[in-house]
């Protein structure tokens, strides 16, 4: 791979003298040789961590959290699922402070856009046999009945799992999406799985996810 960069860097260059003034070309060649750095310096971290998109992650989130940071979360409560990196939190705050603290550790409440990143998610919690809520970054605050993803600003348009009848905005305070996990612990497996919209103010769970 870092061969054939230099090889396209290269060639590119090669066509940029040919075509552009000396000084023009001075400057393009310096621009390019700054971005082959990049490119090297994100292989080389890559290569270094054995190839593990995990710990690629938790290299890049220790660079950016400094000590003394607002309460982070640790990176070795990162769990790895094949669609991204996620925290699936046991503390529990209201949707604003979930919000804080994920962006405080440099992820964001998760966005759910796929039935397979929302199965595994799920499947994940499962495993914990847990009976909770847990806040993701869905909401309509701003835009009433029209929910979005406030981490990546994208409408809720393609993937939703809403039950019948829901959101509501019951009482006309819920604008905040949360997940919903109903166990069984008697059969130990799952009742009902869904999404629901919730107070904002409510502390519930949630789930954090590298956006990247």
């Amino acid at each position: 791979m870092k061969t054939m960069r230099l090889v396209w860097t290269s060639i590119i260059l090669f066509f940029l003298s040919a075509s552009l003034s000396s000084a023009r070309a001075d400057k393009v060649k310096s621009i390019l040789q700054h971005v082959a750095h990049d490119l090297n310096e994100l292989a080389a971290t890559i290569t270094r961590s054995n190839g593990s998109f995990r710990s690629y992650v938790i290299s890049n989130l220790q660079k950016k959290i400094k000590p003394g940071d607002l309460d982070v979360i640790a990176t070795n409560e990162l769990v790895e699922l094949e669609t991204g990196i996620y925290y699936i939190s046991e503390e529990k705050l209201n949707w604003y402070k979930a919000g804080q603290k994920c962006k405080a550790s440099g992820l964001d409440l998760a966005s759910i856009e796929t039935e397979l990143e929302n199965d595994q998610l799920k499947k994940t919690i499962f495993e914990s046999e847990t009976d909770e809520y847990y806040w993701l970054s869905g909401t309509d605050l701003g835009s009433e009945g029209q929910y979005y993803w406030a981490a990546t600003g994208q409408p809720m348009a393609e993937y939703r799992d809403f039950p019948l009848h829901q959101p509501d905005n019951y009482a006309d305070e819920e604008h905040c999406i949360h997940l919903r996990i109903n166990y069984n612990h008697k059969s130990r497996s799952p009742n009902e799985t869904y999404w629901n919209d919730y107070s904002c103010l409510v502390e519930t769970r949630f789930i954090c996810e590298y956006q990247h």
